[in-house]
């Protein structure tokens, strides 16, 4: 480490690399079939303690956010039944934590069945503050500067079930998602490990970025930076 290097997220001195996304969120060798390797050219960024290992029950949090979401692939699937589960076993009130209102509920499959599941309440300010951490990650990985200012998350990973207006609330999501992966679709995408995680990065002004990021194949969410 450089000692002229300075966090990605701050101005503090970086004492270590922080992987964008966590690395946590890529399966391990371990858990793989034979010849599967998704932690192959895992992008990292200088940081400071407080940017990495002082958010480590953040990147659980999102690990575990991503891997019970209804959408992904097959990978996603395996790595929730085993590190997941794993890391659960171990610090179960640590997990119980993340499912805020925990509840049963039925959903209706594509064929007409119907599937009991759990529902609960996720912390969308913590989930987009991982979020602005992982764009400010991989704004910092291709241009050298650093993003500042705020930002605004758009996902249509988690469906609104309460409220008086919660389907038109998950409407407005996903026509955003939508709208947002439409208009970047002739943007490269990037990432070395697609099945697990994708990006793109798109420049439309000096101070106006978007940041469209794809986990398990199936997992939307879009970071938008502006500033005035």
């Amino acid at each position: 480490m450089k000692k002229d290097l300075t966090c990605y997220m701050c101005d503090r001195k970086a004492t270590s690399r922080e992987h964008v996304p966590p690395r946590c969120l890529f399966p391990e060798l371990k858990d793989l079939p034979v010849g599967f390797d998704f932690r192959k050219n895992l992008v990292s960024v200088p940081s400071c303690a407080a940017h990495n290992s002082e958010k480590s029950k953040d990147d659980e949090f999102l690990m575990f956010l991503l891997s019970t979401a209804q959408r992904g692939n097959i990978h996603k699937q395996r790595h929730f039944s085993t590190k997941v589960l794993r890391a659960y076993r171990s610090s179960p009130s640590s997990y119980e934590a993340f499912m805020e209102k925990r509840r049963p509920i039925v959903l209706q499959r594509e064929d007409g069945s119907e599937v009991v599941t759990a529902a609960f309440e996720v912390n969308l300010e913590r989930f987009n503050a991982c979020m602005h951490h992982i764009a400010c990650g991989l704004f910092f990985h291709h241009t050298r500067d650093k993003w500042l200012g705020e930002s605004r998350v758009v996902t249509d990973a988690f469906a609104s079930l309460t409220g008086p207006n919660s389907e038109e609330v998950h409407r407005v999501m996903r026509d955003g998602t939508r709208q947002i992966a439409t208009a970047l679709e002739a943007t490269e995408r990037r990432g070395e490990n697609g099945s697990i995680f994708q990006y793109k990065i798109h420049t439309a002004g000096p101070n106006t970025h978007a940041i469209h990021l794809l986990f398990y194949e199936g997992i939307q969410i879009a970071v938008l930076f502006h500033a005035a």
